[in-house]
């Protein structure tokens, strides 16, 4: 899935190239972007050798990366026009971005992600393949993962020493905490073998076995874990030949519709547990809270004080909000929630329908993901949204004619 849309008529070669060349530049863009993302998630910045650069190119990226992003788009909407979906969603980010940015209690970190949120998406280039761009997505960020991880052993950058649950001294290995590293460790993990699923081997899943256990032993995070090895398991099971073909054709039904709803059930779910422990305080509710992180008790305690925004509220403290969807509701509102969760259900539905249980899988991952962390906002951690940008810059779809044999459109 995620190839290039084939034109009925191919592209004038002048035309290809420019094509191609505001496909680098928004490569470029996200190269950057994971670069942002990791400085702000690591202590590259507080190593004395490294402190000038690193706040040089922060504040550089913070400032032209926007601007770089908006330039790709115009680029984009000048050699292929603008698709309805595109212009739907930059109506309604824009009117996001603006309220979000005029909250006095929203730091400059998380405005910025806000920002390179709507950007990423909406300059998002037709006929880029989503997997290409979920390759330099990770391959950029593993590449900077192995820089810091390097930089602390030598003693460059500083090495926080934290205490797991267990008492056993565990290294951050230059990120900020055991549950930022395991969670960027294992989202470029999950990525990677997203992107290699149509060529999955043995040899593969050994590796990402053992890269998951890895980062388990280092940071303890049983979460992450699990999502990594069932998402090997069901790979290997989708990647089998033509003797399991039912098991694929089973598997791939199953995915398809639990990919649609699951996000959408998740969001509900959350939200009127969150209401249920705002008004009562029993021990089922305290269970079902303890089992999906501690998230929904905080949503409870924030619904009891500023009770059910529709739209952004000027509200404090919402960083240790572990739940993405109350984190969406008290920070951008209601409204904001049910935009999200129809986009990704749209999505959802379009991948059922071509299908690819791979992206179905991974949607499903990603909604387990945001049980328990903020993570809708977050290409890195959440690549989905890469591929949701895709889907956004798609164009009107085909005829029915041209949907079978060699015209049949590969998708996004």
């Amino acid at each position: 899935m995620f190839e290039t849309i084939r034109a009925k008529h191919a592209a004038r070669p002048d035309k290809r190239s420019a094509q191609r060349v505001v496909h680098v530049l928004y490569l470029c863009a996200l190269v950057l972007y994971v670069v942002w993302f990791g400085l702000s998630v690591t202590n590259v910045g507080k190593a004395s050798a490294l402190q000038g650069p690193a706040s040089f190119f922060n504040a550089a990226i913070k400032g032209y990366l926007v601007f770089f992003l908006f330039c790709v788009f115009l680029l984009d909407a000048f050699l292929d026009g603008i698709s309805a979906r595109k212009l739907i969603f930059g109506v309604l980010a824009i009117i996001l971005l603006q309220n979000v940015l005029s909250n006095i209690y929203t730091s400059e970190t998380q405005k910025c992600v806000f920002q390179f949120f709507v950007w990423i998406l909406l300059a998002y280039p037709r006929h880029l393949e989503s997997r290409r761009a979920l390759t330099v997505v990770w391959v950029t960020g593993a590449v900077f993962a192995g820089v810091v991880i390097a930089l602390s052993v030598i003693g460059i950058v500083p090495n926080a020493e934290i205490k797991k649950s267990s008492a056993i001294a565990a290294n951050s290995f230059g990120f900020r905490g055991l549950s930022v590293e395991s969670l960027f460790l294992c989202s470029l993990i999950m990525t990677w073998v997203y992107c290699k699923s149509r060529s999955w081997n043995w040899l593969r899943a050994s590796i990402a076995v053992v890269l998951m256990g890895a980062v388990f032993l280092v940071t303890g995070s049983r979460v992450n874990m699990a999502l990594g090895i069932f998402q090997v398991i069901v790979t290997c099971l989708l990647s089998q030949g033509a003797k399991w073909a039912w098991v694929r054709g089973v598997l791939a039904r199953a995915l398809g519709k639990l990919g649609t709803w699951i996000l959408p059930v998740f969001a509900l779910l959350c939200l009127l547990l969150a209401i249920l422990l705002s008004w009562t305080d029993t021990a089922p509710l305290k269970v079902v809270n303890k089992i999906m992180g501690g998230g929904i008790e905080s949503g409870a305690a924030f619904f009891g004080e500023y009770g059910y925004p529709l739209f952004c509220e000027r509200i404090e403290r919402l960083s240790h909000l572990d739940n993405t969807f109350i984190y969406v509701v008290m920070s951008c509102g209601l409204v904001c929630l049910v935009c999200l969760v129809v986009l990704y259900w749209k999505f959802a539905r379009f991948v059922e329908r071509q299908p690819d249980p791979y992206m179905s899988l991974l949607i499903v991952l990603v909604a387990a993901h945001m049980l328990f962390d903020s993570t809708m906002f977050l290409p890195v951690y959440n690549p989905v949204l890469i591929a949701i940008g895709a889907f956004i810059a798609m164009g009107p779809r085909l005829p029915a004619t041209e949907k079978s044999g060699a015209n049949k459109r590969p998708g996004i």
